[in-house]
């Protein structure tokens, strides 16, 4: 069935409520759906798999929002190459190699997937290591929910036939495993610690594993691992505390060959189930047992209360948006991507304070809290502009944790994971992150719109190519890789410096700033009518296709960069002649990417627009600051509809700390947000109804006769006839946050 589409018409210009105009009659009142809870809708396994390359790099186990402790289970396939498991998970893989506690969401490489355990029946030395005690998924018992993950496999005895069942659930530091052996397997059914575990491209290269006391019931532990990220900064160490609710019949372990565990018997014939706990510290062992007290008191198992809590906590969290209508399908999509959205950045903070920093300082976090694993070249555009607005105060302490890796470091790090930089893309993202947040009054008092421009201006001034960019005003393609990327990147950031500026009361330097942002521009070539990169002499380099990833375009081509300035939409007019003639090559773009996708489906990239990357994301916006909102609305749709749906091959690329499922959660919502800005851009909504928090307010938007228009559409498009906000009408595509911020009501009037 071909899906309607909503258009704006054309007269919708640039600018905010209109003062003092009188609104049009009311239309007649059209009952809309009350909203609802979004907690029990998500899919947890949206991104788990893959088709092409498709590859979500999302997991199904257990967090918290924003949580340290991440367990689940990492798997094995014969046919499912190593790029699918960045965060030990693959959907369609048949075996299962261990239950971790630590991963990343989204990443585009692997890192964590560290501290496992195991059960099994029966013992041989071969167990020692992830191939020899391996186990079959069964694909069928396999669930999940927030806060809540199940599944069963095989008993690793070919005497037991029966399954072993492994259920996970999370507090913020420390997790509870539930085990069920088959009875069958008597005084045989084994629990394995592998402390030398790790996901592909990760390296274990040390550590300790002991038992606390003589019972054995208790164990403790750190190991160092080094994966293609955190060997950056010399990779990471991890303590563990482990606690199970039963003492062993007996156990050993080993350090030996590469390998570190320990294997510890259980009799299962008269009591099946066996319970454990596991704290995590990137301190120290005390830090790791306190965190275990902290969220699993001491000799106390309660996994259905430690279950009901972990569900409480993402109630608390997705509760800041709620849905009022819509299809089962797209209301999955929509919670499955808020959720995603809310699992990194990645808690980093003991329970009583204690931190590792940058430098290698044990710091103690007084009245705030340390996070780490900002993927920010992504999260910048869609991720921490949705925190702004319906987590503030998380938001703040993400600011906080960037200023201190400054101060530790001496510069804002693009891509932070556990202690150290990484260096990992491009740009000064954090340029948009705190420029977007404190234009909103976020970090004002605990970090200041002063000092964190200083700490951006002393970043950019290390920017890769940076002395091209400042002398020649643009980065020169024989001082550094991915040129064209580069000068596009900075721009951007200069654009967001220069709000950062004005919140900072310097007009000045805002304006300064301002100039430079345009510097996208002096890469233009009229002939070839794209963004082409130059040498240090300002000729073009050769060879060049604007259809084929070259190395001056950073995972991406000249197509796809072309419309990265969402800042600068005049500077669109200014190269291609026009607002007309910078709509229709947009439109060619989108035109040219559909006719792809209709040929090869959604899940191989084009070189035009190819939602499975960053940098095409505000695309389908530019339409509506060129003047045509209505084609804003219809090519956002056909992103919407075409390239998210429910299941493990849910996304068309990786999630990257929430970016893709942030993309959703806005576009659904109607609103866009111009990253490193208070701006926000009109589009439409897909359901009749929902409410967000804004900070202290709440923001209902409404779309009356939206469901009686799409089924009602013979020709695929219905139209947003008029938008108002709290009673007047919206004279243009755009909103600003003092528009927004005392909450309201946002009405799209459809005909």
């Amino acid at each position: 069935m071909r899906r309607a589409l909503i258009c704006l018409p054309l007269v919708l210009a640039l600018g905010c409520p209109t003062e003092g105009v009188e609104p049009p009659t009311p239309a007649p009142e059209v009952p809309l759906p009350d909203v609802t809870s979004l907690v029990d809708e998500v899919d947890v396994f949206v991104g788990t798999g893959f088709e092409g390359i498709g590859i979500g790099s999302t997991f199904p186990g257990p967090a918290l929002p924003f949580g340290l402790a991440r367990p689940g289970p990492d798997t094995q396939g014969s046919a499912t190459p190593i790029f699918t498991h960045c965060s030990g998970y693959s959907y369609n893989d048949d075996w299962i190699a261990g239950f971790s506690h630590l991963r990343p969401n989204g990443m585009g490489v692997p890192d964590y997937g560290v501290v496992a355990v195991m059960p099994t029946v029966g013992w041989d030395d071969g167990k020692r290591t992830a191939s020899g005690h391996r186990a079959l998924k069964d694909f069928a018992s396999e669930t999940g929910e927030v806060g809540y993950y199940s599944v069963e496999m095989e008993s690793g005895s070919a005497s037991v036939g029966e399954p072993i069942r492994v259920e996970l659930t999370t507090g913020l530091r420390a997790s509870l495993h539930r085990v069920t052996f088959p009875a069958s397997a008597g005084d045989d059914a084994r629990l394995i610690i592998d402390l030398s575990h790790t996901i592909p491209d990760v390296d274990f290269t040390g550590g300790a594993l002991d038992p606390a006391g003589e019972a054995g019931d208790e164990w403790e532990g750190w190991m160092h691992f080094d994966g293609p990220y955190s060997e950056r900064h010399g990779g990471e160490d991890v303590y563990v505390v482990m606690r199970m609710d039963r003492a062993p019949i007996d156990h050993s372990q080993w350090d030996e060959d590469g390998a570190l565990g320990a294997q510890l018997r259980f009799d299962a014939s008269t009591d099946t189930e066996l319970r454990v706990a596991v704290g995590l510290s990137f301190v120290d062992i005390a830090g790791a047992r306190a965190n275990l007290a902290a969220d699993l008191p001491a000799d106390v198992f309660d996994f259905e209360s430690t279950r009901a809590a972990a569900r409480e906590a993402w109630t608390e969290v997705m509760d800041t948006i709620q849905l009022g209508g819509g299809g089962e399908t797209e209301r999955a999509i929509f919670a499955s991507s808020l959720y995603h959205a809310m699992l990194m950045p990645t808690l980093f903070t003991d329970s009583d304070g204690r931190y590792l920093d940058f430098d290698g300082t044990i710091e103690t976090a007084e009245g705030w809290t340390f996070y780490t694993d900002f993927s920010l070249w992504d999260t910048y555009r869609t991720v921490h502009p949705l925190y702004d607005f319906v987590v503030p105060e998380l938001e703040d302490d993400f600011l906080r944790s960037l200023y201190d890796m400054y101060e530790a470091v001496g510069k804002v790090p693009r891509w932070p994971l556990g202690s150290g930089t990484t260096g990992g893309m491009i740009g000064d993202s954090a340029a948009n992150v705190f420029a977007g947040a404190m234009a909103k009054g976020i970090g004002l008092e605990s970090v200041g719109a002063v000092a964190a421009l200083e700490a951006l201006e002393v970043t950019a001034a290390q920017r890769s190519g940076q002395g091209s960019y400042f002398d020649l005003g643009y980065v020169a393609a024989d001082m550094s890789g991915g040129s064209v990327s580069h000068t596009l990147e900075y721009s951007w950031n200069d654009a967001a410096l220069a709000v950062l500026a004005e919140v900072a009361g310097d007009t000045t330097k805002a304006e300064e700033l301002r100039a430079r942002s345009r510097n996208w521009r002096n890469h233009w070539d009229a002939d070839s009518g794209f963004l082409r990169p130059m040498d240090s002499n300002g000729v073009l380099t050769e060879p060049w296709w604007p259809d084929v990833q070259l190395p001056a375009y950073v995972e991406g081509t000249a197509w796809q960069y072309m419309w990265m300035a969402p800042h600068d939409i005049p500077g669109y007019a200014e190269l291609m002649g026009s607002n007309e003639a910078a709509v229709e090559r947009l439109n060619s773009f989108f035109r040219a990417a559909s006719a792809e996708l209709a040929d090869h489906g959604p899940s191989y990239p084009t070189a035009y627009y190819w939602h499975g990357n960053e940098p095409v994301l505000n695309a389908s916006y530019l339409f509506a600051q060129l003047g045509r909102p209505d084609l804003t609305v219809q090519w956002s749709r056909w992103a919407e509809d075409t390239l998210y749906d429910v299941g493990p091959a849910g996304l068309p690329g990786n999630d990257d700390g929430g970016t893709m499922g942030a993309w959703y959660v806005w576009s659904s919502l109607g609103l866009y947000p111009i990253a490193g800005t208070a701006r926000f851009i009109l589009g439409a909504p897909r359901f009749p109804q929902a409410t967000m928090r804004v900070q202290d307010a709440t923001l209902t938007v409404k779309a009356p006769g939206l469901t009686e228009a799409l089924a009602a559409a013979d020709d695929g498009v219905v139209t947003v006839a008029r938008v108002e906000l709290n009673g007047v009408v919206v004279d243009g595509v755009e909103l600003d946050w003092s528009s927004l911020r005392d909450g309201g009501e946002l009405v799209f009037f459809i005909e």
